[in-house]
């Protein structure tokens, strides 16, 4: 009895410690397999959603970009071009808001770049301009010095996106719109405006009257010096027929700027600038803001390439810089605009290691990820 007891006793024992140990290293290697499945899954969806960001940010750039690529030089039924037939030239836009548009020096908007009352015309080279690693941007120096290092700019001249008919035959100091137009405020300000019979036109800064409706131009804010009296603060090619179509003048600048993240740190940024139109000063209406809008963030080029007429890729007509189409005195010849972008992830490891990559010229090496693109868009032919 006592023998048996013995036995189911013996048989009854626990594991050896070489048992446990078998058992603790498999029970590892599981769970190790599992994390690293785990973590790799995890890691896998990271780059992915980072990825799918920078896709989402591209398309936004592009579309934006696009778009106001398409409106440059559009100004209602009128196209700024140059009229040879008078001495000297005159373009077809005329510019009779006397206080500054854009800048104080508008000298880079003008025909004849003299400033003088009486001959300011806008340079249908001017509509769509850039400007490699920022240099001569026409901007404040305080804003020019927020642009990105190794990164270009881009001006773009445009009216904006709706547009109406006058309700009646113009005055020389007054028009009526057949129904209040976007972007116009009733405040007694507004932004600066073309009105144009689609054979020539003029920007003038007007004034609401009523019902965000009327406008006039016989106010400080236009031409006032240097003329006759018999024209001071009236729109030169007035009376316009009913069939007439004014716009607001809405020109934009894209560049590159540190801008505040989704972490909270300062990131390259594609900022998009554009000017007043409600400041408490009047005359400083139409002048570029201080500081334009964060479109998308994480964008660390910025490089604008331009094709002229005759251009094809790859070969030696082009894409040319800003600066060899100045030198070449080609802005009138402009076709079609490039641009590239880089953008790069908001997280600092998105990579499991580092990575070294070109970027704009420069040499970077880190774990992020970057996504870069190229696309050109058709614009304008001042020429054509």
């Amino acid at each position: 009895m006592l023998h048996s007891e013995s036995r189911r006793i013996a048989f009854q024992r626990g594991l050896t410690l070489v048992e446990l140990m078998v058992a603790m290293t498999l029970a590892l290697a599981i769970l190790s397999a599992v994390t690293y499945v785990y973590l790799q899954g995890k890691q896998g969806f990271v780059v992915q959603d980072n990825r799918s960001r920078l896709q989402e940010n591209m398309r936004l750039a592009i579309s934006l970009l696009t778009r106001d690529l398409e409106m440059g030089g559009y100004f209602g039924c009128v196209k700024p071009v140059v009229d040879t037939n008078t001495d000297p030239p005159i373009s077809t836009v005329r510019i009779t808001a006397s206080q500054p548009l854009l800048t104080a020096d508008i000298s880079a908007l003008e025909l004849d770049g003299d400033q003088v009352s009486g001959t300011r015309f806008l340079h249908p080279a001017s509509t769509i301009r850039g400007y490699d690693n920022g240099t001569s941007w026409p901007v404040t120096s305080s804003l020019a010095s927020k642009r990105f290092a190794g990164t270009d700019t881009l001006v773009i001249l445009r009216g904006g996106d709706d547009a109406r008919h006058l309700s009646a035959p113009s005055t020389k100091d007054e028009f009526t719109l057949t129904s209040v137009l976007s972007g116009t405020t009733t405040n007694g300000q507004t932004p600066p405006m073309v009105i144009s019979d689609c054979t020539r036109g003029e920007i003038v800064k007007p004034t609401v009257q009523s019902n965000g409706i009327k406008f006039s131009v016989a106010n400080t804010l236009n031409e006032n010096t240097a003329v006759a009296d018999t024209i001071k603060n009236v729109m030169r090619y007035a009376p316009y027929p009913s069939a007439a179509m004014v716009t607001t003048f809405e020109p934009v600048s894209y560049y590159i700027a540190l801008a505040k993240g989704k972490n909270g740190l300062q990131v390259p940024s594609l900022h998009r600038l554009g000017t007043q139109t409600d400041s408490l000063v009047p005359a400083n209406v139409g002048l570029w803001k201080t500081s334009g809008d964060v479109i998308i963030e994480g964008v660390e080029s910025f490089q604008v390439r331009f094709f002229t007429e005759g251009a094809t890729e790859g070969s030696s007509l082009g894409p040319f810089t800003a600066t060899q189409v100045t030198t070449a005195t080609k802005w009138l010849s402009v076709t079609a605009v490039q641009v590239n972008l880089t953008l790069v992830s908001d997280d600092d490891s998105v990579r499991t290691d580092s990575t070294t990559q070109t970027v704009g010229g420069n040499t970077v090496t880190d774990k992020k990820i970057r996504l870069t693109t190229s696309f050109s868009v058709g614009v304008r032919n001042p020429k054509a």
